[in-house]
């Protein structure tokens, strides 16, 4: 089996809605630091971004393939996540 790479447009079965269109750069690094397994993010579009490039509607999603790296990243980084959907 081919080990799947960490990053964009990556999906695993663990997936957290980061609240809006946008991944956080802070969330991104956070990964980098602490996930033992393999991790990523991808987005949900709707219409409007395939005909006008608008991603009001889109939502972003974290992507991790071990549920503990899920977990731990909800706990430590809800606070980023928020703060995203308030500034929405």
């Amino acid at each position: 089996m081919k080990k799947r790479k960490n990053g964009y447009n990556q999906s695993f079965k663990h997936n957290i809605s980061c609240g809006d269109y946008g991944v956080p750069g802070e969330c991104i690094e956070w990964c980098r630091k602490n996930c033992k397994g393999n991790w990523g993010w991808w987005f949900e579009t709707t219409d409007e971004w395939a005909q006008h490039w608008d991603p009001t509607n889109n939502m972003a999603y974290m992507s991790f393939s071990q549920k503990k790296d899920a977990v731990r990243f909800w706990f430590e980084n809800l606070r980023e996540l928020e703060e995203c959907k308030e500034n929405k």
